[in-house]
């Protein structure tokens, strides 16, 4: 194959990558790396695919071969950088991006994998600094706008208040161009979570997965903030199980009071789920399936939880001995979900995996 052919074998790959059609992109450019090992702009797209097939270490191996070849190339260790972002080495991400910074100062992918980088990296005034170069070089880059939103919502934001207006700013320029910019809508999610308006949150982010449902971060975010629904309604059920206690004392006096609770309990259940279906374009029902698919760890502690509500709300329907004996019982599956819940963002913690994702 010559290289007129190579090149419009590479055009059609690059094409099938902006299509998310990965599989056939690298099965096209493949014979030409079979024949020379080293093509550059055949390697860039067939390490595209590989990193977006999350094959990483056939990424990183055919990079590194490909930046060994062509060192004054810099696709190769800006395509390094994002797969060691990847790996969640950031020493080597900054590195990279650095160097392709170098070696293109003026090409504007390099500085958005810098400053990608520098985010990683938790070097926020870096990445802000980098995001704005970005921006000078295309002051109409979504890309651009995303990186520079990004970086300032690193870190604690009671430090810079007013870089949270300044983020949804930049995210709502990339939204006025294009309204279903998937990034962007999760970014403004991040945005309103941040702010403690869990709802627009999860109406934002779901947006987002109804424009590009292949982004696992996504996906990810929404049950994040689901769970932080569950969470809310755990703790308003530890707080009527309180009320309960002095009821469950006061014997048949306190029968009124088990009736405002059971009450508040159905409230507790019902108004979150009628505000979901309000502000999500893909339906509760969906959300909930993708809950359980991401997060079965969730699910059964959701269930624990729901199942001592339950035990509450049933509580005036008994007579007083089984409602003392389920009112215990109610009060130990809420100490269990406690210290489960503990586990659980210890472990969610560990595993964050960037600066994209909404924290537990």
């Amino acid at each position: 194959m010559d290289e007129l052919e190579a090149h419009a074998v590479v055009v059609r790959a690059d094409a099938l990558n902006l299509l998310g059609r990965y599989d056939e992109a690298l099965r096209l450019v493949s014979p030409i790396l079979a024949d020379n090992s080293t093509h550059l702009p055949s390697g860039v797209a067939a390490a595209v695919s590989l990193l977006h097939l999350r094959r990483d270490d056939e990424a990183v191996t055919l990079l590194s071969r490909l930046a060994g070849a062509h060192p004054n190339s810099p696709d190769a260790v800006r395509l390094l950088s994002l797969a060691a972002v990847r790996r969640g080495d950031s020493a080597a991400a900054v590195a990279h991006a650095a160097r392709a910074v170098e070696l293109a100062p003026a090409a504007l992918d390099v500085h958005l994998q810098y400053s990608v980088a520098l985010a990683a990296a938790q070097r926020r005034a870096d990445a802000v600094a980098s995001a704005r170069l970005a921006l000078e070089i295309d002051p109409d880059s979504a890309a651009a706008h995303l990186a520079m939103a990004d970086a300032l919502l690193l870190g604690d934001l009671t430090e810079h208040p007013g870089d949270l207006a300044l983020a949804e700013q930049h995210i709502r320029q990339i939204l006025a161009a294009d309204p279903n910019h998937a990034p962007a809508h999760n970014a403004l999610g991040r945005v309103s979570s941040a702010k403690g308006e869990i709802f627009a949150a999860i109406s934002s982010i779901s947006r987002a997965v109804a424009a590009d449902p292949r982004q696992d971060v996504l996906v990810a975010n929404v049950v994040a903030l689901l769970a932080r629904i569950i969470l809310m309604t755990y703790f308003g059920f530890c707080a009527l199980w309180w009320i309960d206690l002095g009821a469950v004392i006061g014997g048949e006096d306190g029968k009124p009071v088990l009736v405002g609770v059971a009450v508040a309990v159905i409230a507790a259940v019902v108004a979150p789920w009628l505000r979901l279906r309000r502000v999500t374009p893909l339906g509760v029902p969906h959300l909930l399936r993708d809950f359980r698919r991401r997060d079965p760890a969730w699910v059964a502690w959701a269930g624990v939880a729901a199942a001592a509500g339950a035990l509450l709300a049933v509580l005036p329907l008994t007579s007083i001995e089984v409602t003392r004996v389920l009112f215990a019982v109610a009060g130990g599956l809420l100490a269990f979900v406690l210290v489960a819940f503990g586990l659980r963002v210890k472990a969610a913690r560990r595993h964050a995996r960037s600066s994209h994702t909404i924290g537990p």
